[in-house]
């Protein structure tokens, strides 16, 4: 019978990786706070700030407005389509009277309402946020029910005040008025 010596295997002390420009490629991960990050001032590092981020909140809205039109307009069509008459005539019968177009109007505000709701909702941004790397809130906070009634009222507060009038003001003083009030604050990703 032969015997083998025991040969001993080297110990190995545990690969550690060494940092390396790799690391520095992927974003560190986002707080859990709610409160870090947001308003006005555009996030931690953030190079869009007060007016800045103001104006590029005003092109969204420019965006967002010229998409509610467009689908009003596409709407006109598609209503003279269903009743069967030409769109010059509804469009005629519907500018004609002040009634009918008091009662475009509000449609067009309800319409308005329901696009920003839905589309944040849904789509986490309109349109013209998704388009100017803009939202509302931080990402935490879209988790949660209660983004969905501070939404609710900061969209309320926007309409309520025809579109116009708050988004003016805030632009004017460079600070977020409807997300001061409804607890929503924009903020930018870039």
């Amino acid at each position: 019978m032969i015997i083998e010596p025991e040969i001993k295997k080297p110990e190995r002390s545990p690969v550690i990786p060494k940092e390396t420009d790799l690391s520095r490629l992927f974003r560190k991960p986002l707080s859990q706070s709610p409160s870090e990050g947001i308003g006005f001032r555009g996030g931690p590092k953030s190079k869009r700030k007060g007016y800045v981020l103001a104006m590029w909140s005003a092109l969204s809205a420019l965006i967002d407005g010229l998409v509610l039109i467009s689908l009003s307009a596409a709407f006109l069509l598609f209503f003279g389509w269903v009743v069967g008459s030409s769109t010059q005539a509804v469009a005629s019968l519907l500018f004609a009277q002040t009634q009918s177009l008091q009662g475009f109007g509000v449609v067009f505000l309800l319409v308005s309402w329901m696009y920003l709701n839905i589309a944040r909702l849904f789509f986490g941004a309109t349109i013209g946020e998704a388009t100017c790397d803009l939202s509302l809130g931080h990402p935490v906070q879209k988790g949660h029910v209660e983004y969905m009634w501070r939404l609710f009222l900061r969209s309320t507060l926007i309409v309520g005040t025809g579109l116009v009038l708050l988004p003016v003001i805030s632009l004017v003083l460079g600070k977020d008025l409807a997300g001061q009030w409804s607890g929503l604050r924009l903020m930018s990703f870039k």
